[in-house]
């Protein structure tokens, strides 16, 4: 962790998380999509072989957990 925020180390845990925290009515958000149109397949920006494997590594590894899903609409 950079120096400069390590005023605020005890807020930090140090183990990763594993769950997502409880749902909340009024907090959780859905993004709908319109019917029959789906996310843009473009480049946010480009990335190296290193950084685009270890993004495929964490999408994998948080569907694995539930945390992220494939997206439909309704």
């Amino acid at each position: 962790m950079p120096q400069e925020h390590h005023g605020y180390l005890d807020i930090f845990e140090e183990e990763e998380k594993t769950q997502l925290p409880p749902h909340r009515p009024g907090v959780d958000l859905d993004i709908k999509l319109e019917e029959g149109q789906g996310l843009p397949v473009k480049k946010i920006y480009a990335l190296s072989q290193d950084e685009l494997e270890q993004l495929w590594n964490y999408i994998k590894q948080n569907e694995e957990r539930g945390w992220i899903r494939e997206t439909y609409s309704d």
